[in-house]
């Protein structure tokens, strides 16, 4: 089995030789800005380590993680031009690079050059199989997306609601990624369902850590403005339990500072957010909650019928993936 590392090198060199081109210039060359903008490569990583789980080489996965994270990248395009975002990874991003008509046709074209990727692949059954897992995995991010953009304008949101929300958002695109790596590999429908709801639970958790570091991370390490879910009024589980824990006063304030109906700047509300949060200890409910996603996607994956070996490198991308500090 090749470390996490070693297959970051195969996909990035896979990247390298498949850079895009074409007329006009200035709809590919934002595409290859933003794909070279680095990134963990967690999606590519995770389909080339699933494929090589079940004994295929993982050049054979290449194909599938580049269209996974060609399509990952035109998902950030996209929502960085719906949160009015800056910084990407510690550079401008498209819309502000460019403008914003011309970052909108550059993540359309990523989109369909992720599509136009999985039909590489000659098996006719497999062929199918990943385009269904694509298609699906594509809407859910959307409804998610969705979902997340109505929270900001609701009051009433259940914590239920959130985690459903990023299983749609974060969670089917982590899974997917391990579903079609598997399928690649040879695994069968029941194999690779199991590997699906072990990378479920790995992106619930995965989420939960990012929103730990939005509000209480670091700009050098995480490379965007710390805080830009609070200025968005995201309901995150760390508003959603400050709520939860906090009597009706505290709520109430709380809820003032979202509805923006106070004359807070954005420092300022971030702040008075943050030691809200604090004082509630919201921050280790949230890492309690994380670890035990953790601990359910580590079940599903020890139920996978492969030797213990070959799930060494998953099980410790995924024990690097929930406690990141970027």
């Amino acid at each position: 089995m090749h470390t996490t590392e070693q297959l970051k090198e195969k996909f990035n060199q896979y990247l390298l030789q498949n850079s895009f081109t074409g007329k006009p210039e200035n709809l590919y060359e934002p595409v290859n800005y933003i794909m070279n903008l680095g990134g963990k490569r967690i999606r590519p990583i995770l389909v080339m380590m699933a494929c090589e789980m079940y004994g295929e080489s993982p050049e054979k996965a290449l194909d599938a993680a580049l269209s996974l994270e060609i399509f990952h990248n035109f998902t950030l395009v996209h929502d960085d031009i719906m949160d009015e975002a800056e910084t990407r990874r510690g550079e401008m991003t498209i819309h502000k690079k460019y403008n914003q008509n011309i970052a909108i046709l550059a993540g359309d074209t990523m989109l369909i050059q992720a599509y136009k990727l999985l039909g590489n692949y000659d098996d006719p059954e497999l062929q199918v199989a990943l385009f269904k897992i694509f298609s699906e995995l594509a809407t859910q991010l959307c409804e998610g997306q969705q979902m997340d953009m109505n929270f900001e304008t609701t009051d009433d949101v259940t914590i239920d609601e959130y985690l459903n929300m990023i299983v749609l958002k974060t969670g089917v695109l982590i899974a997917g990624a391990l579903k079609m790596g598997a399928l690649i590999g040879g695994a069968n429908a029941e194999e690779s369902q199991k590997i699906y709801n072990f990378g479920k639970n790995i992106g619930i958790a995965f989420q939960l850590q990012d929103d730990l570091l939005d509000t209480f991370g670091t700009f050098e390490k995480v490379g965007k403005k710390i805080g830009g879910d609070i200025v968005q009024n995201k309901k995150t589980y760390l508003y959603l339990k400050a709520i939860e824990l906090s009597d009706s006063k505290g709520q109430e304030e709380i809820k003032k500072i979202y509805s923006n109906k106070t004359s807070l700047t954005e420092n300022e509300k971030i702040n008075k957010v943050i030691k809200l949060f604090k004082s509630l200890v919201v921050e280790e409910y949230a890492r309690q909650l994380r670890d035990a996603y953790l601990d359910l996607s580590y079940a599903h994956l020890d139920s996978i019928s492969i030797p213990d070996e070959r799930k060494v490198e998953l099980r410790n991308l995924g024990q690097q993936l929930v406690n990141r500090d970027y």
